[in-house]
């Protein structure tokens, strides 16, 4: 083989590996139980890992999509498969869903932050009707990093997604102050910078990053939904849950619970996601 064949063939080999590895950046956010997420992006998804071994959630961007994996379980939770919609109930008149609360929302910039994963941050507080809700550390510096503003999209999308699907839970939850003060003031979180660290009102840290990489390889396998995994829904969960009640307890009819338990599950399930979606934000940078 000829210099120049050999050359070419070398070209080829480095193409073929460049195309089953992508660069990606990833995060590392300890919450507030100080277990470490580990996120990795790429241009359309995200992997984000639990402190929990093999349990993780892929997002995929441009579809709007959650998938919850559990290695162990071999299961994928489609995280925005439809709810049931919840039936009537006549002692309850229809109309009175809670509705959004009024609330005066600031993001406040109070001074200079200290640097945090090597960046430089400003501290930032959220009043809602005059009140402080949490001290923000933002860093315009680290949202330049790759990939960081789609995530911090798909992210906001992914939990516009969710209310929708939660209905009036939605709106309960934005009956507290806090939480719809949060809600209001998204637009300019995500202009101001990048949140390094979350303290709320009593002085405990929600959330911080604590390490940024960019260029870090991945393969194709990273963000792929394995084959060969079952796929189900939270609400199928909790019905599969359900069926083992009989064994536990009475009050069961045909297998299930009586209907107004029925309704009653099934907001508690709608509650449940909408609290997993505020989790699922709050590991949000």
């Amino acid at each position: 083989m000829n210099w120049k064949n050999r050359t070419l063939f070398l070209a080829m080999g480095l193409a073929c590996v460049a195309l089953n590895s992508q660069a990606a950046t990833q995060l590392k956010n300890q919450d507030a139980m100080g277990g470490i997420n580990n996120i990795l992006i790429n241009d359309t998804q995200a992997r984000m890992e639990t402190p929990k071994e093999g349990q993780y959630m892929i997002m995929q961007f441009k579809d709007k999509k959650a998938y919850a994996i559990n290695d162990k379980q071999k299961q994928i939770v489609d995280m925005d498969a439809p709810m049931p919609e919840n039936k009537p109930n006549p002692a309850k008149p229809e109309g009175d869903a809670p509705k959004p609360a009024e609330v005066k929302a600031e993001l406040v910039k109070k001074d200079a932050g200290p640097k945090i994963a090597g960046y430089d941050t400003v501290h930032y507080q959220v009043l809602a009707n005059g009140e402080v809700c949490s001290d923000e550390y933002l860093s315009s510096e680290a949202l330049k990093v790759a990939h960081i503003k789609d995530f911090i999209q798909g992210m906001q999308d992914f939990a516009q997604e969710r209310r929708k699907q939660m209905g009036g839970m939605g709106a309960m939850m934005q009956q507290r102050p806090c939480f719809a003060a949060k809600e209001q003031l998204n637009e300019q979180f995500n202009q101001a910078g990048l949140s390094m660290r979350s303290v709320d009102k009593a002085g405990k840290t929600k959330h911080e990053i604590i390490e940024i990489k960019t260029d870090v390889k991945t393969d194709e396998q990273t963000f792929t939904l394995p084959k060969d995994y079952a796929v189900t829904t939270p609400f199928e969960m909790m019905q599969k849950a359900l069926a083992n009640l009989p064994k536990q307890g009475q009050g069961m009819v045909d297998g299930k619970p009586p209907a107004d338990a029925q309704t009653q599950i099934e907001s508690l399930i709608k509650q449940r996601m909408e609290q997993k979606a505020q989790e699922a934000a709050k590991t949000q940078p």
